[in-house]
């Protein structure tokens, strides 16, 4: 059994919420190095926190002395003892320097997150586009050899024939989207233009401010460092209170037995206060610097998401226009078959047609990657989905 039960090293358990924290920070993440990094300063926090007691070990002397032919042996034991109010201050801060661990996980597991959701919808946007293209280049193709037919019998003349197959292989040149870099992540999608009835988003800065608060994990990092900063003022008014340091037991015996005896004696600090104080004001300080930088956090964010949650919300209600200029596309493409396979029109008449359909869709597919990039601002500025964002 140890001597001193609050000398005896006790295991270093994660506590269940952190643990619950850190798993959800992780999904997915797993295998990311930026994370496992993270990990490890999570856990040697957590160890540290087992670090301070109050009393962890004992000074032990021992010494003779020959005098006038006699033997005198002295021995002399030292127990250094901790301030119990400065040990307790000083092992809630190393519990607020556990959270700020947790926290900055957790910041690192969003800014991963927020950098795949950009290059994601930059990838399916890249795969609509090569979509949208596919049908028109095929459709091009079709006219470019119509033209050259009539070119070739006399229907067209030379100069407007060359004219339009200039045109249209200009278009096909430069409309092909660049190849779409393997970004793409499994669980991204591009908003839909024909969304489920689910009410408004919610847009009050009001509700805003409190999210950003509640759920983004930077501004947990600073209020969790500012709540460090304050144990770390408890401890340094700790330490302006006189406090036992030592206790001495001492053992002396003569081979006369003429003196032979046990004493001891204690050790009592009385501190001035001074280099407390300047401690105390200046973790205060550095108390208020972390406040103020998250409440400007907040603010900053919270511009952020009215404008991003306002973007979504424009294409939600715009969806019926959206909806049209797709169904109007593919009305005019079915037009644009009819009537070059009955050869009604001229080429660069149903190549303006087709040019009109191509423009309504990459009109659709650019509002949709407006929306899709505002729910990834959203999520960089609160720490929310778009799917999660309350509605009315």
């Amino acid at each position: 059994m140890c001597a001193f039960a609050v000398a005896c090293a006790t295991p270093s358990v994660e506590p269940a919420e952190h643990a619950e924290r850190i798993a959800i920070a992780e999904q997915g993440l797993e295998e990311d190095p930026t994370l496992q990094a993270h990990r490890a300063a999570v856990a040697a926090a957590r160890a540290n926190e087992q670090r301070p007691k109050l009393v962890d070990g004992v000074e032990l002397r021992a010494g003779d002395d020959y005098l006038s032919g006699e033997h005198q042996v002295h021995a002399l034991a030292r127990v250094k003892v901790e301030n119990p109010i400065e040990l307790r201050a000083e092992r809630e801060a190393l519990r607020a320097q556990t959270e700020i661990e947790v926290t900055r996980l957790e910041e690192a597991s969003l800014e991963r997150r927020v950098a795949q959701c950009f290059p994601s919808v930059e990838a399916l946007v890249r795969d609509q586009q090569d979509a949208i293209f596919s049908g028109f280049a095929d459709r091009q193709k079709v006219l470019l050899q119509w033209n050259d037919d009539w070119r070739t019998s006399g229907v067209v003349d030379e100069l407007s024939g060359v004219r339009f197959e200039l045109d249209s292989r200009i278009k096909l040149a430069t409309r092909r989207p660049p190849p779409a870099a393997d970004n793409l992540h499994a669980d991204m999608q591009l908003p839909e233009i024909t969304p489920a009835d689910r009410g408004e988003l919610v847009r009050s800065s009001e509700q805003l401010s409190l999210a950003v608060r509640e759920h983004h994990p930077s501004i947990a990092v600073r209020n969790a460092t500012a709540a460090r900063y304050q144990r770390l003022v408890d401890r340094a008014r700790a330490r302006r209170l006189p406090s036992l340091r030592f206790v001495d037991l001492g053992y002396e015996h003569r081979t006369d037995r003429s003196r032979d005896g046990v004493g001891g004696q204690l050790a009592f600090e009385v501190p001035f206060g001074g280099q407390a104080r300047a401690e105390i004001d200046r973790f205060e300080a550095l108390g208020r610097q972390q406040r103020s930088e998250a409440d400007a956090l907040v603010s900053d964010q919270v511009t952020l998401s009215l404008q991003a949650l306002q973007d979504v919300a424009d294409f939600e209600s715009r969806a019926s226009q959206w909806r049209e200029l797709e169904e109007l596309a593919s009305n005019a493409e079915q037009i644009a078959d009819r009537w070059w396979k009955g050869r009604l029109a001229k080429p660069e008449q149903v190549a303006a047609l087709l040019d009109n359909a191509y423009a309504a869709r990459i009109a659709v597919l650019e509002a949709r990657e407006r929306a899709a990039s505002a729910g990834c601002t959203l999520l960089a500025m609160t720490g929310i989905s778009l799917d999660a964002w309350p509605r009315q």
